[in-house]
């Protein structure tokens, strides 16, 4: 679960932000535990306007905020809907965008990875570029990842064959 799920938001009905009409959280055992919706939500508001999340620099400080009727999560829940299946995350259809309904979809992590900049930017081409420059010898991953603006992950994976796989070999890249 993300982070922020696990926080003292809403310990309990003396807590000024419980909520009991939605059941998206309850107590167990003195407890709080939230449904995946529910912690993607709040991993949402915490990533835009928590300076202290480790990911903020990537969100929040970057400017990157979520609509205002999100601000309640019944309304949230609303407009995205529950989750189609398990391993769902949500994700922004365009990164440069703000969390918003129409930004906004389910997606898995494979269509997650594939929505990154990084990913974006690879061709089957400049992949079989990179690999035939690191098969010489001369560059290592990190130069090559300058050289063709990608992330030198992407760079690893490519030269371990693990995505952009030769069309003989079958699929381009999970």
């Amino acid at each position: 679960m993300p982070k922020g799920c696990h926080s003292n938001h809403a310990k309990g009905p003396n807590s000024s932000r419980w909520n009991p009409f939605h059941k998206d959280v309850v107590l167990v055992n003195g407890r709080r535990v939230a449904t995946t919706e529910y912690c993607s939500w709040q991993g949402m508001k915490d990533r835009c306007a928590n300076k202290n999340n480790q990911d903020y620099w990537r969100y929040g400080g970057a400017g990157v905020t979520f609509s205002k009727r999100w601000q309640k999560y019944h309304l949230f829940l609303q407009d995205m809907g529950r989750k189609p299946a398990p391993g769902y995350t949500l994700d922004r259809k365009r990164n440069s965008g703000n969390y918003t309904k129409r930004n906004c979809r389910w997606a898995t992590r494979k269509t997650q990875a594939q929505n990154r900049g990084a990913y974006n930017n690879c061709t089957m081409q400049i992949a079989s570029r990179i690999r035939n420059l690191y098969k010489t010898g001369e560059f290592i991953q990190v130069e090559l990842a300058a050289r063709f603006g990608i992330a030198q992950a992407v760079v690893s994976r490519i030269t371990r064959n693990v995505s952009w796989i030769d069309e003989k070999g079958g699929e381009h890249g999970h």
